[in-house]
């Protein structure tokens, strides 16, 4: 709102005014103090806005105040210093009573603006460091009536030293809300306390930001624990899940050796079975053969349809002469019905030991032993040792008892019955036992067909009967005829 303008005074014919001179000086001060009571507001603003104009005025204002500096210039405020006094002297002029309380009224009415417009102002400003200040600074020109320049150089010279103050526009009814940081950086005095349970939460976020060279000891060490705590948990997480692995790679380990130990348990045990088996056929192979059993059922419960049995030729008993391989020097018996019936020539030529004079119906047993102990068994074939002997050839008027060794080789079908057997045994040497037996000079050739029987064979008489009872005589050679 504007106000009326006070009334000016008359200025008298020489064109000086009319007002005593201790007036005028009064006057002059209190219009070079005005502009300075303001300068704070109006001054720092032009400072922010205008600062290329500031910077411009800068040397004329340093000028104006070198100039002023001395205490030559009329009109300056400078405190701690006495008031200067007027160069010249003039008389003085007789006080009126009615200008002296005009001009009070009007000095009461500007302190009033000025209060005013200082309260109605909602402009926080933030001090800035304090420090100590130039007298310099304090001095105004005569012609810088309203604080512009004395602003301007006092902005250049805080702009150089500090930063510049912060001017934060606060409401009446608005609250501020700023982080530690930022208040510690407008804040330089410490002068603003800003509400700490506002910014808690932001404290709190910003002390987990927090590099490790802006933490204290306290919180150093705590980050320290958190991180060691953290580090125990995942080494006995860790520790825990390779224990776990190696308890279940351990109880697999326990459990494949377990089904091994089963596994070769069981194979061991079927081993054993089976060989136990197999031994027990070749027992009853020995005994059908040594008891001139007959019955091919027995036979065929452990021999196979198709057996073949290889053993040496063996020239002291008869056998068929197909079965002879004169390349390889041995025999080769075919079925269940050859083997029963080179079982039977076996005993024909035991018989022979018997004397007949003597013991006319005289039977010469013997049997046959199997060294199961050392036998060698692998997949489907067996190989042991075997013996035969007679038992009675010395009751029955022989000489001596005989007896053979040797080896054999058995293969097994799934069913445990014999598919072929090879016997290997000293031909020779058992022909020397029978001769020494029978107590002959020479070897007894027993003719194996009937061409041998009833050819030119010496001398020597021979009949030709069957092999089933009563042995009935077939045919006779030449030497028998003689006889």
């Amino acid at each position: 709102m504007a106000r009326p303008l006070p009334p000016q005074p008359k200025l008298n014919g020489n064109g000086g005014n009319s007002l005593p001179q201790q007036q005028q000086q009064q006057q002059t001060y209190q219009s070079q103090m005005l502009p300075l009571a303001s300068a704070p507001q109006g001054g720092r603003n032009q400072n922010q806005n205008n600062q290329p104009q500031q910077i411009q005025g800068q040397g004329q204002s340093q000028g104006q105040l070198s100039n002023t500096g001395t205490g030559a210039g009329t009109g300056t405020n400078n405190p701690g210093m006495t008031q200067p006094q007027a160069s010249m002297s003039m008389p003085k002029p007789k006080s009126n009573p009615k200008r002296t309380a005009q001009h009070h009224q009007l000095k009461d009415r500007k302190n009033t603006d000025t209060n005013n417009d200082n309260s109605n102002s909602t402009t926080m400003q933030m001090p800035s460091p304090r420090r100590h200040q130039n007298v310099k600074a304090n001095i105004v020109s005569s012609s810088d009536t309203d604080g512009e320049l004395v602003a301007a150089a006092t902005s250049i010279k805080k702009s150089r030293r500090s930063p510049p103050a912060v001017e934060i526009p606060i409401s009446i009814n608005q609250q501020l809300y700023m982080p530690s940081s930022i208040s510690s950086f407008i804040d330089l005095d410490g002068d603003i306390d800003v509400d700490q349970d506002h910014l808690g939460l932001m404290d709190g976020l910003s002390s987990e930001l927090k590099p490790d060279e802006q933490m204290t000891e306290a919180e150093r060490a705590l980050n320290n624990r958190k991180r060691n705590r953290e580090h125990a948990r995942n080494t006995r997480a860790r520790k825990k899940a390779y224990l776990e692995s190696l308890k279940s790679t351990l109880d697999e380990l326990c459990r494949e050796r377990d089904s091994l130990y089963s596994e070769r348990a069981g194979a061991a045990s079927l081993l054993l079975e089976v060989q136990k088996t197999r031994t027990d056929v070749l027992l009853s192979f020995f005994a059908l053969r040594s008891s001139y059993e007959k019955k091919r059922q027995l036979w065929s419960s452990i021999l196979d349809e198709n057996v073949n049995c290889v053993m040496p030729v063996t020239p002291y008993r008869s056998f068929p002469a197909s079965e002879v391989q004169i390349s390889k020097c041995q025999r080769t018996i075919m079925g269940v019905d050859s083997m029963i019936a080179d079982a039977a020539s076996m005993h024909v030529l035991l018989h022979s030991l018997v004397d007949r004079s003597r013991f006319p119906n005289g039977k010469v047993e013997f049997r046959y032993t199997l060294v199961a102990e050392e036998a060698v068994v692998s997949g489907n074939q067996m190989m042991a040792r075997w013996s035969m002997s007679t038992t009675n050839a010395i009751k029955l008027g022989g000489k001596k008892e005989v007896k053979k060794m040797g080896m054999l080789c058995a293969k097994f079908n799934s069913a445990h019955k014999t598919v072929s057997i090879e016997l290997m045994f000293d031909v020779m040497a058992f022909m020397l036992q029978l001769k020494q037996s029978v107590g002959a000079i020479a070897f007894t050739i027993i003719p194996n067909t009937v061409q041998t029987c009833t050819g030119s064979f010496g001398k020597t008489p021979m009949v030709l009967t069957l092999a089933d009872r009563p042995y009935t005589n077939v045919q006779v050679n030449e030497g028998w005829e003689n006889t």
